[in-house]
């Protein structure tokens, strides 16, 4: 969030205002589509995965997808302000929601909390660097500290995999959330706008958010299934972000 926010220019904030609409959109549509899109496929599975597919419905826009849109050349301005917003109505939402459908008990005050720290003061810094300084060689540099970031991700994401022996159920799981949620971004282009920032946006969940609902859970286990996630996720959004780069060459 910090390296991103370092190559946005403050004023491109004022565009962001004029497409209230799409944010809106990618703020509001994962949460009433994606959510039930995870309900629908945990009737399919039993347990820990269960769980992990809920908490998956209740995430946030993935933090790491401002990186990627920035990448991908796409509009990280908005990016940024749809994570900023979606990761609030998760920690406003998920504490009513998540005991309906899952056994939990889950403190909204925390998870603002820990929202705020990951996401909130890394924005307002490295906006504040931002304004204060255009030197171009900056940018470059977090344009570079962006990938490596992503690199970290997935590798983060591997880390918390656990016992890999026993992670079929997750995988498929995880695929079919992918793919539904890919399949619902392209449909809902005229909504969301184009897919390398709107549809990215929409479709891809943040998987370390998943995982500290999951860890909120009574079932145990249940986080193993947003890390599979993130392995996939990560790995399909980085690689079309790097097929996206090639065919701007």
């Amino acid at each position: 969030m910090l390296a991103v926010s370092l190559t946005i220019d403050p004023r491109r904030f004022r565009a962001v205002a004029r497409a209230r609409r799409r944010v809106a959109a990618a703020v509001l549509l994962p949460l009433a589509l994606l959510l039930p899109l995870a309900v629908a496929l945990a009737a399919l599975f039993s347990g820990a995965t269960h769980d992990g597919l809920i908490a998956l419905g209740l995430a946030s826009t993935e933090v790491a997808t401002a990186g990627l849109v920035a990448l991908a050349g796409g509009d990280a301005a908005l990016a940024l302000t749809v994570v900023a917003l979606s990761l609030g109505l998760t920690a406003a939402a998920a504490p009513a929601l998540a005991p309906l459908l899952v056994d939990t008990s889950i403190a909204p005050g925390e998870l603002i909390v820990r929202f705020s720290l990951v996401v909130l003061v890394p924005l307002a810094a490295g906006l504040a660097v931002r304004a204060r300084r255009t030197d171009p060689r900056l940018e470059a540099h977090a344009d570079r500290a962006a990938t490596l970031v992503l690199a970290l991700l997935v590798y983060a994401a591997l880390g918390d995999l656990g016992d890999r022996s026993r992670l079929g159920d997750a995988i498929a799981a995880s695929a079919l959330f992918l793919a539904g949620s890919v399949a619902l971004a392209v449909a809902l282009r005229s909504l969301l706008g184009d897919l390398w920032t709107g549809g990215f946006v929409f479709a891809l969940r943040d998987f370390a958010v998943a995982a500290a609902l999951a860890g909120q859970f009574a079932r145990p286990g249940a986080a193993a299934t947003p890390a599979v996630y993130g392995v996939l996720m990560l790995a399909l959004a980085t690689g079309a972000t790097a097929v996206r780069q090639n065919s701007c060459r």
